[in-house]
């Protein structure tokens, strides 16, 4: 994989990604600086704006890892507490390497355990809001 997918992350998300790099910084978490680097080069752009298929803060995400099984997971903030099986933890490698991804879309992200991986977004199933219902 010669260049980087553009990501893309919501108006309304950035300060509390923002927020939550500092904190993970702070703490001399492990994938901090991926996350920084991550936010950094993302396009922010307004909620309604948000191309199709974005893999955002508690949408439904349908990836595979290298050439595994197709996996199902929701994105979430890390609430001090250990992500359970249907959830992806945005302070997980993982986590880091879909948020902003569109469905199609790949990115390597790094494990310690099992060392480069490549995940791929199948599909993406936005959250509800208030405003969709």
């Amino acid at each position: 994989m010669s260049q980087l997918p553009r990501i893309f992350i919501p108006t309304s998300d950035k300060r509390e990604l923002n927020r939550l790099a500092q904190r993970a910084g702070n703490d001399k978490s492990p994938v901090a600086p991926f996350l920084r680097a991550e936010l950094h080069r993302a396009d922010v752009c307004p909620d309604k704006s948000l191309p199709r298929q974005t893999v955002v803060m508690n949408s439904t995400v349908t990836y595979r890892i290298d050439w595994g099984p197709v996996r199902c997971g929701t994105m979430v903030f890390p609430h001090d507490r250990p992500a359970r099986d249907d959830e992806i933890s945005l302070l997980s490698p993982l986590g880091v390497a879909l948020l902003g991804l569109r469905r199609g879309d790949s990115m390597p992200f790094f494990t310690a355990d099992r060392g480069f991986r490549l995940v791929t977004v199948v599909d993406v199933t936005l959250p509800h809001t208030e405003e969709a219902a």
